[in-house]
């Protein structure tokens, strides 16, 4: 019989790396947003290091943390922060960020667009009434699509919505559906 004294990975090293990776950027206790890092493969070993990050501060002094598998596997998220611990046992707040684009204008945007929409038609309910529930639905989530800067999914053979015709219909249609993503299947 053999055994394998290999050691395991711990899945939450894994996890908390996963995210790491799909970070757009990090923050640490105090370091500046940083947004490239260095990442090794998970090993088991505890002493193993599997992140890096360094950065220079203004004074012209660098400074680097180190996270090895032992540290991040004694630690937790509080909030939106994971606490662990550096290879050299000091703790350490992780902040890791996801960013999406913004526009000073979306707000705007959006209140334009409603406005435009109930120039051309009576109500909210009565589109409601004429297109039907669904389509209702859809120019809501339009609107708060376009106060996001983000889009709608819009299936061109569904036909419970009428949103395409309608946002196409307004006299500035085509400055709104840019904010549609057309799905022909």
């Amino acid at each position: 019989m053999t055994t394998n004294n290999a050691p395991s990975a711990n899945p939450a090293v894994s996890a908390f790396l996963k995210l790491l990776q799909s970070a757009d950027s990090v923050r640490l206790d105090n370091s500046p947003l940083l947004t490239s890092w260095a990442v090794s493969d998970v090993t088991g070993d505890g002493a193993n290091t599997v992140a890096s990050f360094s950065w220079y501060e203004g004074d012209g002094m660098s400074y680097r943390i180190s996270l090895t598998e032992e540290g991040i596997a004694k630690g937790s998220w509080q909030d939106n922060i994971f606490w662990c611990y550096d290879d050299e046992g000091d703790t350490v707040q992780v902040h890791l960020n996801k960013h999406h684009s913004l526009s000073p204008n979306a707000k705007v945007e959006a209140e334009l667009f409603l406005n435009e929409l109930l120039d051309n038609h009576d109500s909210l309910s009565g589109i409601a009434q004429l297109y039907g529930r669904a389509t209702l639905a859809d120019l809501l989530y339009l609107y708060s699509a376009i106060n996001t800067d983000g889009f709608i999914d819009v299936w061109a053979k569904v036909t419970e919505t009428k949103v395409h015709e309608i946002v196409l219909a307004l006299p500035s249609g085509s400055r709104w559906a840019k904010f549609m993503n057309i799905i022909e299947d």
